[in-house]
């Protein structure tokens, strides 16, 4: 199976509104762009393999910085 035939399908659902939607648990969460928006930590915790979560958070960051777009 292609990566790209798991990620395309899986970002599309991250940043869909259903996907934010089902998430809130109050009708104000989730509603502006933060520094680490709904689909970038979901999509950091599942990149979580072994390590602490404070390397994982700086690599994490530094992708973000690069102006990556996940």
């Amino acid at each position: 199976m292609k990566f790209e035939s798991i990620y395309s399908p899986l970002k599309k659902h991250l940043y869909s509104d259903e996907f934010a939607a089902c998430a809130q648990l109050d009708s104000k969460a989730f509603t502006r762009e933060r520094a680490l928006p709904l689909p970038a930590l979901v999509s950091m915790l599942l990149n979580l393999r072994k390590g602490t979560l404070q390397d994982e958070l700086d690599q994490f960051a530094n992708l973000l910085s690069d102006g990556e777009r996940l």
